[in-house]
């Protein structure tokens, strides 16, 4: 009975030490992607992609392509608030959408 209990101790703290170990690594891998800088041209290019307005006499798939296009370029950038915007519109567009 005491040899059971021990070994569940034993396997706890080889458990605790596996995620512990796991957690640091996935955190420092997390710090250093965000330390990536994108160029100058880059930036512009795709701030270029998120002023572009989006055309609403075009076809229903070329209007998603476009909303798709703008959001990743936010995303890239960093900008939250230019995405949040980029998926309002989208929201609009595409009533076919279930709000659940």
């Amino acid at each position: 009975m005491q040899v059971t209990k021990q070994l569940r101790y034993v396997l706890f703290a080889l458990l605790f030490g596996a995620l512990s170990i796991f957690n640091s690594v996935y955190a420092q891998s997390s710090d250093e992607d965000s330390s990536i800088k994108l160029s100058e041209q880059e930036s512009t290019r795709l701030r270029a992609v998120i002023d572009l307005p989006v055309d609403p006499n075009s076809l229903k798939a070329t209007r998603v392509q476009a909303y798709k296009q703008k959001h990743a370029a936010a995303w890239k950038l960093g900008d939250v608030v230019k995405q949040e915007e980029v998926l309002r519109e989208w929201a609009q567009m595409d009533t076919d959408i279930d709000p659940r």
